[in-house]
């Protein structure tokens, strides 16, 4: 961890100092700009604050159901926060400029627009990938886990909290997109309130379904969490433009192509159930799970690019033709 945040901080010193920057001491100077952030920045603060509770509660949790469920929990969240980290957190790093230039240049309508193109290039490229990961749940945890001392027990128990937690995983990622749309508009009391009803939804949902479920109890505690926090960040802003009025026109389209996404993501995931449970090719469990991850894992996501691209969804369509743009140049 210190050798990676030296290298971090070594990676932009140096683009830093190429650029022309010089360092020099000085006391901060307050004026109304620093003032703005400050108190922007508390409710952000006690937000992040919320999270780790979420984490202290459910590592509690988890220290009471056997030896090595935290181990197993901990295990299914990383693999979950794969897909996040790298599609949810990526579009949602370039949405914040847009939101605050478009908010800034008092485009609400184009904002609001701006929101709904970003939630749903967002659902199209992590609900594939959802989709495989629960269908494939126990072959990914055969093939990256099941060695030495970890047992066939726990690859089905990690499996089967892993599938939970993925299920929370599209929500979490249309929560930090819509998190930052607030964030544009200088809002962030409403995502402190919302993130603290959903901290205690998800301890009180973790407790409760940990004693029916065990470690997958707490994985439905934290997906629970995660739906909350979604309906409640959309809700309000409705609730918010009902009063202040500034989105007049809403795109309906954007919500349809959302639910053909939707609607696709829900027929190819009773076929891969089936197929998943019905299709064994080789006898050795590891080789298994390698060519159902490719063969079958690649069939669900060309089938999900053939529907989407039927259903005319822009991004599929964006895909192909920058790909037939490359092949040109």
């Amino acid at each position: 961890a210190v050798l990676g945040s030296f290298i971090h901080f070594f990676i932009q010193a140096t683009g830093a100092l190429k650029n022309g920057f010089k360092y020099s001491i000085g006391l901060p100077k307050f004026n109304k700009d620093i003032g703005e952030l400050i108190i922007i920045a508390i409710p952000r603060m006690i937000a992040i604050s919320g999270e780790q509770l979420v984490k202290f509660f459910i590592v509690n949790i988890a220290s009471f159901l056997f030896i090595g469920s935290i181990f197993i929990f901990e295990n299914a969240e990383n693999f979950s926060m794969v897909p996040f980290g790298t599609i949810a957190v990526s579009i949602s790093t370039t949405a914040f400029p847009v939101f605050s230039k478009l908010y800034v240049e008092r485009e609400y309508d184009k904002l609001l627009r701006s929101l709904l193109e970003m939630l749903r290039s967002c659902l199209f490229f992590i609900l594939p990938v959802t989709l495989i990961m629960i269908i494939f749940k126990i072959e990914i945890i055969e093939l990256l886990l099941v060695y030495k001392k970890f047992t066939q027990t726990d690859a089905i128990l990690t499996a089967d909290a892993l599938a939970y937690y993925m299920m929370g995983i599209p929500f979490f990622s249309m929560t930090i997109i819509i998190v930052k749309f607030y964030y544009a508009q200088k809002k962030s009391v409403i995502p402190m309130i919302v993130t603290l009803i959903s901290v205690l939804i998800t301890i009180f949902a973790s407790y409760i379904f940990s004693g029916y479920f065990n470690i997958s109890g707490l994985s439905i505690g934290r997906s629970i969490g995660y739906i909350v926090q979604t309906i409640l960040l959309i809700l309000f802003i409705f609730f918010v433009n009902r009063k202040e009025k500034i989105f007049k026109k809403i795109n309906w389209i954007l919500f349809i192509d959302i639910f053909k996404i939707i609607v696709v993501f829900i027929i190819l995931f009773i076929i891969g159930i089936f197929l998943q449970a019905k299709i064994y090719f080789f006898d050795n469990i590891k080789i298994d799970s390698i060519v159902k991850l490719i063969l079958l894992g690649g069939l669900i996501t060309i089938f999900y690019a053939i529907l989407t691209y039927i259903l005319k969804i822009p991004e599929i369509r964006s895909i192909i033709n920058f790909r037939k743009k490359h092949k040109e140049i």
